[in-house]
């Protein structure tokens, strides 16, 4: 396929991937906050808001770094990607728990700083599988993100109607998002190593220079 069609179709993908992820996502929002209503989905929002702040700050450039990196012919591609997560894991966790640690002494309710470290999971798992994408990117095959990303959030929605089926509380809501993004990082590292050799990996000093290149990012 030439690169013009490879083009086409990465964008259309993406498009279409987008429109129905919204769709998804529209109908799980719908059902939460209908099931949890004012008080439980303001405590449902509190979770992933809050979380969700610490989870940036864990970013580092990662994703900026490894699409630069890898789409360059003489590096080494499984070291980056390895290291990259190896590194995403380590400071991701530290910040998800410090997150989750700060929670637990400011006045929230009680069941909203134990979902807090429910909620580690669900970050984690999302953090981990924005490092990959860069994959997709360069050898422009980001159906395959599309397709990892639409099983998530599927498996998120058929969750959260389960759950309110058995009228279950918050916690198991926030479990169900860590549970589609779990899913979504298998689904798209099963799909990565089919382009890229790689394992996750700890090496301390590759990890300060991908910090002394990725941080400005």
């Amino acid at each position: 396929m030439s690169l013009p069609r490879k083009i086409f179709y990465n964008t259309l993908a993406q498009t279409l991937g987008k429109i129905f992820a919204l769709i998804l996502g529209i109908l799980t929002i719908s059902l939460l906050s209908r099931y949890l209503e004012e008080e439980g989905f303001g405590q449902y929002s509190t979770v992933i808001a809050f979380m969700g702040l610490f989870a940036i700050f864990a970013d580092f450039g990662l994703y900026l770094y490894v699409v630069r990196e890898i789409s360059k012919p003489a590096t080494n591609h499984d070291q980056i990607l390895g290291n990259a997560l190896g590194l995403r894991l380590t400071a991701a966790a530290a910040l998800l728990f410090l997150g989750a640690g700060v929670a637990w002494f400011l006045p929230y309710d009680p069941i909203v700083k134990k979902t807090m470290f429910v909620a580690i999971a669900a970050f984690l798992f999302a953090a981990l599988n924005q490092v990959l994408v860069g994959v997709f990117q360069k050898h422009l095959v980001q159906h395959l993100v599309v397709i990892s990303e639409t099983v998530g959030r599927a498996i998120n929605l058929a969750l959260v109607y389960l759950f309110i089926r058995e009228s279950l509380p918050l916690p198991y809501f926030i479990l169900a998002l860590a549970a589609a993004n779990a899913a979504t990082f298998s689904l798209t590292l099963f799909f990565a190593k089919r382009y890229e050799r790689f394992q996750i990996a700890f090496d301390g000093k590759v990890w300060r220079e991908i910090l002394r290149v990725s941080w400005p990012l």
